[in-house]
């Protein structure tokens, strides 16, 4: 079965968000990671694939590079095309939790302005994500992500996940997970961390919250330095797990909030089923109204989520203070 998702990217591809804040997902330097995919150690995965594509409306030469394992991949992409480039999955699949990694990310760097894909794949299981370039990243997030997957007849635990990168030395994190995490700190109750430039911390939720996930914890950073943040979980299942325990992972970008909006369209995606529409709230909650009737009173990082049926057509959300909004695409079962 494959499970798919549509993160609404920038709030531009599918949403219309009226306010001030414009960002290229196009630049010149970024910071990546491959969040873990599935069961890796399950033999029924006989492929799997880390990818980046890049593409570029400039002739541009690119570097793809880790210094501390000595990955280094360079070449010249022409305008309008792109280039996939394989990445090695032993080194750079994130599956170790609860530490400081400093061998997991990639810095990619240009000499004209590209667009960075990062993409996951294993037999039945794939997902890509649109990376940001280091200028479109900041200092504060709240996370958004859906249910983590729970295979109810093999006992099995897939835990949602993110991950923050640190993009310059030194760069202190604080950490306020919704749900306990598997490295022992409590739900609710900040800790900190410090990041050098390429520094990865995973963060992974515990078998005690199977069927929950970490949507309105906080990621803040000191000295207004910027980090990437990359959310999802190892495998999922939307809108709610199969009795067949079948699922995909989910990885996006994270988006700061300075980057949220206020007004969004919402376009419904063409599979004849529905769409999960998931809303979450930043420090001050928001009221959130559909084709302006008021649906939702979110209190601070509170999420709301209700199913949509595509043949109601287009409509819009608004809210009072600025909201992430993420629709998701079904299952296929």
């Amino acid at each position: 079965m494959y499970l798919k998702k549509l993160l609404l990217l920038c709030y531009v591809l599918i949403s219309l968000q009226v306010g001030t804040y414009a960002q290229s997902s196009q630049g010149t330097d970024f910071w990546v990671a491959f969040l873990q995919n599935c069961d890796i150690s399950s033999t029924s995965y006989d492929y799997y694939t880390l990818e980046l594509t890049i593409t570029s409306n400039e002739d541009a030469d690119v570097v793809i590079e880790n210094e501390k394992v000595s990955f280094k991949k360079e070449f010249s992409l022409k305008a309008k095309s792109k280039e996939t480039v394989e990445i090695p999955f032993d080194d750079f699949n994130l599956n170790e939790y609860g530490k400081v990694l400093d061998t997991k990310s990639l810095h990619v760097t240009s000499t004209s302005p590209i667009s960075v894909y990062v993409t996951n794949a294993q037999y039945h299981s794939m997902e890509s994500a649109l990376a940001l370039p280091t200028t479109a990243c900041g200092s504060y997030y709240v996370t958004q992500m859906n249910d983590v997957r729970v295979e109810k007849g093999a006992y099995k635990y897939f835990p949602a996940v993110f991950c923050v990168i640190g993009t310059e030395d030194n760069t202190e994190v604080e950490i306020t997970p919704t749900l306990n995490t598997g490295a022992g700190f409590p739900a609710n109750q900040p800790f900190k961390i410090k990041l050098n430039a390429g520094d990865v911390y995973v963060v992974e939720t515990t078998s005690a919250d199977q069927g929950k996930d970490f949507s309105g914890s906080q990621i803040r950073v000191s000295d207004n330095k910027k980090v990437a943040v990359f959310v999802g979980n190892v495998s999922s299942c939307i809108p709610e797990p199969t009795p067949m325990g079948d699922g995909d992972n989910l990885m996006d970008v994270a988006y700061p909030v300075t980057s949220w909006g206020k007004s969004f369209l919402i376009v419904p995606l063409k599979q004849g089923r529905n769409d999960l529409i998931k809303i979450t709230a930043a420090d001050n909650g928001a009221d959130i109204y559909k084709d302006g009737t008021l649906i939702a009173n979110l209190k601070p990082f509170e999420t709301y989520s209700f199913m949509q049926k595509e043949s109601d057509g287009a409509f819009t959300i608004t809210s009072s203070e600025p909201v992430e909004v993420y629709q998701y695409m079904t299952s296929v079962n």
